[in-house]
């Protein structure tokens, strides 16, 4: 029972920490991004977890100094 307890309370923190990672690249990019620039539509929380995805993976350092 505990494992469980424990893996439920890695996931909660997961989905906390992925929505506030997400939110504000979505407000950024919905309040920012929309306006400035033509044939920038508009997005919402999942795509704006993906672009959070993506940019770990791109610019995601590898110097292990």
């Amino acid at each position: 029972m505990e494992v469980v307890e424990k893996v439920l309370t890695v996931l909660g923190i997961v989905m906390v920490v992925a929505i506030l990672l997400a939110w504000p690249v979505q407000i950024l990019w919905n309040g920012c991004l929309v306006q400035a620039v033509d044939g920038i539509h508009p997005i919402g929380f999942w795509q704006a977890l993906g672009i959070n995805v993506l940019f770990s993976f791109l610019f995601k350092s590898t110097n292990s100094k």
